[in-house]
């Protein structure tokens, strides 16, 4: 293992170490707040630009890391999957599709049937292919037009990649799209094939 191997692994240790003492300190800030924060991302009209602007300012003040180090580009992807996640709800509750449970806890508990087993397989496969064509097709999209404004050739993956504005535009944007189709658009559509999980939109 080289020198420059070494490092690296010693600083992802580090990343994973710092990092679960950083969440640690965060819950305990957060975790008195959560029904505020909750109620503000499902009522709030200002919601969706804190849900988009927040993780984007995130992934925008991280630091440069040095080369071959990839934890920026990791971090960009679950800040926008979160970021889809949160846009998604916010969506799903707005639009009337989610909503409160018509009865108190505790709730009976389903029992798994043959038709059920086949619903699950029904939406997983439908869900993927329609997620893996706003995938491929948003991916593209993003990365032409990042590509054009920054002046780098799309079809240079490797210089694409190295240009900041590029892999931000293009991992953010693809992934926050697949993160509402996840949540909102995929769900809804499941509802008017009339294949739905029934419970869905009451888990608030």
């Amino acid at each position: 293992m080289s020198s420059s191997d070494k490092s690296v692994m010693c600083i992802t240790v580090q990343d994973v170490i710092v990092g679960l003492l950083y969440v640690a300190v965060l819950m305990f800030v957060f975790l008195p707040h959560l029904a505020v924060i909750d109620h503000f991302l499902l009522y709030s009209p200002y919601a969706p630009v804190s849900c988009v602007l927040v993780p984007l300012l995130l992934c925008i003040v991280y630091p440069t890391p040095s080369a071959g180090y990839t934890a920026r580009g990791d971090t960009m992807l679950i800040m926008s999957a979160g970021s889809g996640v949160a846009l998604g709800h916010w969506m799903s509750f707005q639009y009337g599709f989610m909503h409160k449970a018509s009865l108190p806890p505790p709730y009976r508990i389903i029992l798994p049937t043959w038709t059920w087993a086949g619903l699950i397989l029904l939406r997983m496969t439908i869900g993927v292919i329609v997620l893996l064509i706003i995938r491929q097709a948003v991916a593209a999209v993003v990365c032409r037009v990042a590509c054009y404004i920054a002046g780098v050739d799309h079809k240079d993956r490797a210089a694409a990649r190295q240009h900041f504005a590029v892999e931000l535009s293009y991992k953010f944007v693809t992934y926050a799209t697949i993160s509402v189709g996840m949540v909102y658009s995929a769900p809804a559509m499941f509802r008017a094939l009339g294949i739905e999980r029934e419970t869905f939109f009451t888990e608030i």
